[in-house]
């Protein structure tokens, strides 16, 4: 499979009882060095929705697969995803561009740290030509991303939260790290932000956050 579904743009898959879209557990890949085994070279889009059993989008070593081209991800009505990408996987997606999650009721994090690799060299350079970001009711979900990730989020125009019951914070940071220094740089293009229902945000932005605005 490493050369199938090469001209493959659009992916949906909604209403079945899948547990994984992507299963790469159990697969012995004998590759060369930067080679991956699923590359959807093509891939610009993909969808889930009405997905009641769905556990993980991927699962399995994040270095085999690369969507190098997606531009679009839509997950709505996934009440048992707690995670949307790993840490590795997310730093090939250079080139998405819209971002939405809706009715994803046990979602926890965005982006989980690979165990393998420390968290702040991977969650680093991700998602860099993000334009808009939409997360509605995904009531366990308490931050969006890492401070690293933010402050790679340059392009990003719109920002829309609606009904996250136990939201804290939009940018998270290590206890250890300065704040100051961490949460400079971010957003800098935002033009467009809806906070709705959100009950527990303790706050929007750093102030350094809000000098880039």
């Amino acid at each position: 499979m490493r050369h199938g579904l090469k001209n493959l743009k659009l992916l949906e898959i909604g209403g079945c009882l899948t547990q994984v879209v992507f299963q790469l557990e159990g697969f012995e890949f004998d590759g060369g060095e930067g080679e991956h085994f699923l590359s959807f070279p093509s891939l610009e889009t993909l969808r889930f929705s009405d997905l009641p059993e769905l556990e993980c989008i991927w699962k399995g070593p994040s270095q085999f697969i690369n969507p190098q081209n997606l531009s679009i991800l839509s997950v709505e009505n996934c009440p048992k995803l707690r995670r949307i990408f790993s840490t590795t996987l997310a730093r090939h997606l250079s080139k998405l561009e819209v971002l939405s999650i809706e009715w994803c009721s046990a979602l926890e994090q965005i982006i989980v740290q690979d165990d393998e690799e420390e968290e702040q060299h991977q969650q680093a350079a991700c998602f860099s030509n993000l334009l808009e970001i939409t997360i509605y009711d995904c009531d366990n979900l308490k931050s969006l991303f890492h401070v690293n990730v933010a402050r790679d989020l340059q392009q990003l125009k719109k920002l829309d939260i609606a009904r996250c019951e136990k939201l804290e914070q939009i940018i998270f940071q290590d206890d250890e790290e300065e704040e100051q220094h961490q949460q400079a740089a971010c957003f800098s293009n935002l033009l467009e932000i809806s906070i709705v229902g959100c009950h527990n945000l303790k706050s929007l932005f750093h102030v350094n956050v809000a000098r880039d605005l």
